[in-house]
């Protein structure tokens, strides 16, 4: 808790008394927040007397506020706005069914013992966490080796599919040679077959026929018998 100082302002969430309050006293008149421009204006000697008598007016009002809430208080600034309670039954109803809720606003409990409950339970809560770690340590450091050893496995991998991946850009560049290679033989075999086609016609037209070569020979052998 911070201590009270000229610059904060203290303000009590008013909360509803108990069925029997041990020692509440209501202040007997508002405390003015703009008191510290007041007291500007008196002597030293009345502002120095009547400044401590008024701290201890407030420590006594502090304790007994904190006495009987169990220190429920908001602290504010010279800056700060005045709080707001828009909504406020809104949210109680929807949080109606909370056991920590209920639990305050039924058997008034005081803030700080929750607040002390509450940092016990974290307490604990701490320490079967650090006394978890020390049980699963082994498990943990063979957990850090195997993710290690993962990590090589993964790096060869990375590395083997690197090399994998350099050999298809060279075997994807062999087959856009072999494709422009095939593209160059189909032109040659249509080229070639055009060719053929028109030395066929020419042949066709320039051969003898049979008869008119059996007739050439067997004139010749005619003509050397006689």
């Amino acid at each position: 808790r911070r201590p009270l100082s000229s610059t904060h302002t203290h303000h009590y969430f008013p909360l509803p008394p108990p069925d029997h309050p041990p020692t509440y006293q209501p202040p007997r008149r508002p405390i003015s927040p703009h008191r510290h421009r007041y007291r500007r204006r008196r002597s030293s000697g009345s502002r120095s007397s009547r400044g401590t008598k008024n701290s201890c007016m407030a420590g006594v009002q502090e304790r007994q506020y904190e006495e009987f809430f169990g220190g429920f208080y908001f602290d504010e600034d010279a800056l700060s706005k005045d709080i707001s309670l828009d909504g406020l039954d809104k949210e109680l109803e929807e949080h109606k069914n909370y056991d920590v809720l209920i639990s305050i606003l039924t058997n008034g409990e005081k803030q700080r013992d929750m607040a002390t409950m509450v940092e016990g339970n974290l307490g604990h809560i701490e320490q079967d966490l650090i006394q978890d770690y020390i049980k699963d340590n082994d498990s943990l450091v063979l957990l850090h080796d195997q993710i290690h050893d993962c990590d090589i496995v993964l790096s060869q991998i990375g590395s083997l599919l690197s090399g994998f991946q350099v050999h298809i850009r060279s075997l994807s560049s062999e087959l856009r040679s072999l494709h422009e290679k095939s593209l160059d033989l189909g032109v040659r075999l249509k080229n070639r077959k055009l060719a053929e086609t028109k030395l066929a016609a020419f042949v066709e037209e320039i051969v003898a026929p049979p008869g008119l070569v059996n007739a050439i020979i067997d004139g010749e052998f005619l003509l050397a018998g006689k």
